[in-house]
């Protein structure tokens, strides 16, 4: 890799301590740049009704680490089904569902963590809790995090 700038060349001789030394700009080539990245746990919520539980960033980047979910339902209780969707790539997907027994005294939860590879949620778009019929009590818990956009 060349490069025509001598501020790199300068910066590279005061880091490394290449005092007074001549380098050529072919030296740029032993130098692997590197991003780091800390990710921080920054978004959590929670929502115990239909709706949206979190509206993302339209100028950040949104993912998604943990997310949890559970339900509470006696005899006189119509609720079939419970879901949480959010869009990736353009396309509403199901993260997770939780399918019930309508007037049926039952519970279930489930957690799912995405750590390593969180889920990148779209920007602008909602992540939400979708109840069919009557639940006793049903919630939603989510952890992730955003990120910049370095253009």
């Amino acid at each position: 890799m060349q490069h025509n700038n001598p501020s790199i060349s300068e910066e590279f001789q005061r880091k490394f301590n290449f005092k007074g030394q001549s380098q050529s700009n072919d030296v740029i080539d032993v130098i692997t740049p590197t991003i780091e990245l800390t990710n921080n746990i920054n978004i959590i919520r929670t929502r115990t009704s239909d709706g949206a539980v979190l509206t993302t960033a339209t100028d950040k980047l949104t993912y998604l680490t943990h997310l949890s979910m559970m339900y509470d339902k006696n005899v006189t209780d119509t609720g079939s089904s419970f879901t949480v969707s959010c869009y990736i790539n353009g396309v509403s997907q199901i993260l997770l569902s939780l399918p019930c027994i309508t007037l049926t005294a039952e519970k279930d939860n489930i957690t799912e963590c995405y750590l390593p590879n969180a889920i990148k949620i779209d920007k602008g778009t909602n992540i939400s809790m979708n109840l069919t019929g009557t639940f006793s009590v049903a919630k939603v818990c989510l952890k992730g995090y955003t990120q910049e956009i370095y253009v």
